[in-house]
């Protein structure tokens, strides 16, 4: 394996890339980045670890704090009772406390290395994936 393969572009990794679920496309920014560990740090305070190993309840808040803080960026085509759901903090926490196969598949596409490269890169990784 080339090791350029692995290599994101620092742009596209920290102002986020368009991701689609369904009717929707959601802006997600990759895990590594300052941001993204500013967030753990932050959602951390004050939890031991041996909580959050313990308890699926706090696992689960500490992620959704985490991936709205750090990861959700923006949303395009959510809808609430037929009316336009607009991205802000308060729906985004909504959003990820009701559904938990979005917030599984925000949280996978935002460590996704294809995601955030420039488009000949995510090309050969996509290509590396298939072959494991």
């Amino acid at each position: 394996m080339d090791l350029t393969e692995l290599k994101t572009d620092d742009k596209t990794a920290l102002e986020g890339s368009w991701i689609e679920y369904g009717d929707a496309k959601f802006l997600v920014r990759h895990t590594n980045t300052k941001a993204y560990r500013k967030a753990i740090q932050k959602a951390g305070k004050g939890k031991a670890p041996s909580q959050l190993r313990k308890n699926v309840e706090l696992q689960t808040s500490f992620g959704i704090e985490v991936i709205v803080d750090a990861v959700l960026l923006d949303w395009e085509g959510l809808t609430k009772d037929g009316k336009n759901f607009p991205f802000n903090r308060k729906n985004a926490f909504e959003l990820l406390n009701l559904s938990e196969p979005i917030r599984n598949f925000i949280a996978e596409e935002a460590q996704e290395v294809a995601n955030f490269q420039q488009e000949g890169e995510a090309d050969d990784a996509a290509a590396v994936k298939s072959k494991s």
